[in-house]
């Protein structure tokens, strides 16, 4: 392996690295992976480094722990993602396929190291850049709406928490049907919420009515964080089918074709990648942060005003935030009585 005397680092970064490299390689000769460090950016003690494989494919390679490296997501069709280990550490090894997209990879791997120097961890500067250029590049018109597959895997994750608290959600989901919240019981309904990965906790509501108790009855708001990551919605549908019973698999294929996903899940689904966080619970009634009927004048929107959406944060919302083992004591408590 040689290692390149001068240090490339991202004050300094005029050109691309692999051309200088593949100069180097020229006047001097020599074969192997070539190196150069990132002198500007530090990260758990050691330099990124730019490299090119033996193969002359440019690449990055970031120093990581092993946690790091399992939690390091997918790459694409001409980006490869992989753990290694050399030289006495692990790193997290990113390589371009395609030699007529270097300069777009290299603006891309510039990216990720503007993210390690602003003291992002390895895994999410790595999942930030590539949701940045997936989004700068995305078709119109074409695949499935990003929204649409959020919503899915966060009522998905929802699902999978209720099936191992044995509280036989699967009838009782219907935000893919259309209702008014995405899982109903007797007197418990839960309403599910994608949250930011990270940040202020905001979400949006639809209308007047998703933030209205039930008569007679409790609503709880169920938040799933949400980071880019590895986890795809066919991945995430695989884990629930293990867990319900076989006598539910045609409901629950018939509320995912009326949330528009068929099985087996199509690749325009699994286009996006997820690493789901712990999920919170609140619990929403009078007091909670929110618009319903009874917050307008006589309970009626004004004439001219045809829906009404607006923004939660629930930092204003705390008095509210409960265990979830509440929410399932709730839930097993309405069963009890119907």
């Amino acid at each position: 392996m040689a290692d390149q005397s001068s240090h490339l680092g991202l004050s300094t970064l005029t050109g691309s690295p692999w051309r200088d490299m593949r100069m180097h390689m020229r006047l001097h000769g020599g074969g192997g992976m070539r190196v150069q460090r990132v002198a500007d950016v530090i990260v758990h003690g050691r330099n990124p480094e730019w490299i090119l494989s033996a193969q002359g494919n440019a690449g990055l390679t970031i120093p990581a722990s092993r946690e790091e490296v399992e939690r390091t997501p997918r790459g694409t069709k001409r980006i490869f993602i992989s753990g290694e280990y050399r030289e006495g550490g692990t790193w997290i090894r990113i390589e371009c396929a395609d030699r007529e997209l270097e300069n777009v990879f290299l603006r891309f791997c510039e990216s990720i190291l503007s993210g390690l120097e602003s003291g992002k961890v390895p895994g999410a500067a790595i999942s930030e850049a590539l949701e940045q250029f997936r989004q700068l590049f995305e078709k119109p018109g074409t695949g499935v709406d990003r929204e649409k597959i959020i919503g899915l895997m966060s009522e998905l994750v929802v699902l999978e928490w209720l099936l191992k608290q044995n509280l036989d959600p699967i009838p009782h989901w219907r935000g893919p049907f259309g209702e008014t919240h995405d899982f109903l019981w007797s007197s418990v309904h839960l309403e599910v919420k994608a949250l930011p990965g990270s940040g202020a906790q905001r979400f949006r509501v639809a209308n007047l009515q998703q933030l209205q108790e039930p008569g007679d009855g409790q609503l709880f708001l169920v938040g799933v964080p949400m980071k880019p990551g590895k986890e795809t919605i066919g991945e995430r549908v695989s884990r629930v089918y293990r867990l319900m019973p076989l006598s539910h698999i045609e409901e629950f294929e018939r509320a995912l074709l009326a949330a528009g996903c068929s099985v087996p899940v199509p690749d325009q689904w699994n286009s996006t990648g997820f690493s789901p966080g712990e999920i919170g619970t609140w619990r929403v009634e009078a007091g909670f942060p929110r618009i319903v009927p009874e917050s307008l004048v006589d309970g009626v929107v004004p004439e001219g005003v045809s829906e009404v959406r607006y923004t939660v944060s629930l930092e204003a919302a705390r008095a509210y935030c409960v265990a979830k083992e509440e929410v399932v004591k709730a839930i097993r408590a309405g069963d009890a009585k119907s």
